[in-house]
């Protein structure tokens, strides 16, 4: 058919708009590049380490649909209505436990981690998950509360995300030949 003549013809054009899954094995990871992806299904979520495009380490966490969308919006809710002082640190830290467990212990602190998240995933912020500490809440100048002595995901690992891997692939590999670096587009 028509996608079929596409991907022969033009390529690049066809792996934007028609893009095919990516197997690990041929996706975009680096070799020294560390990534955690997430497949959500209806009995819980699979997670999966990987370093390049080798599975270091997995697990299987048993949660259902609705505990993980009720946790994420109760993780979010402070966030989102700015009330920083509700932030919940033990549902961090609980979070953080049940969606990484040991998978991180042998990625050397300070290098950086690529998250794929799934389904419900996608809108947590991972990076605000607590690693550990105990907090003793504070006030910055404005009035603001904010708890110190914790330690967040992002201060052990510099984090990125990707819609999936085939979205890491395609960014990029597709025109990389035929496209300068001299231009930058960020959205946040």
């Amino acid at each position: 058919g028509i996608i079929e003549k596409l991907w022969r013809e033009f390529p690049n054009y066809a792996a934007v708009k028609h893009p095919r899954p990516v197997a690990l094995r041929d996706s975009g990871l680096g070799t020294d590049e560390y990534a955690v992806i997430y497949d959500v299904s209806s009995r819980g979520v699979a997670v999966r380490l990987c370093l390049g495009k080798q599975i270091r380490k997995y697990f299987f966490l048993e949660i259902s649909k609705e505990e993980l969308e009720r946790d994420i919006a109760r993780f979010r809710d402070p966030m989102q209505k700015l009330e920083f002082g509700h932030f919940n640190v033990e549902l961090a830290k609980s979070l953080y436990r049940r969606l990484f467990g040991d998978i991180l212990a042998d990625v050397p602190k300070g290098n950086p981690l690529t998250i794929i998240p799934d389904g419900l995933l996608a809108i947590l912020p991972f990076e605000a998950l607590v690693v550990g500490g105990s907090a003793v809440w504070k006030k910055d100048a404005q009035g603001f509360p904010y708890p110190e002595g914790l330690t967040f995901l992002v201060d052990e690992h510099p984090v990125s995300y990707y819609q999936s891997l085939t979205a890491l692939t395609l960014e990029r590999t597709v025109g990389s030949v035929d496209r300068k670096r001299d231009s930058m587009l960020v959205l946040a």
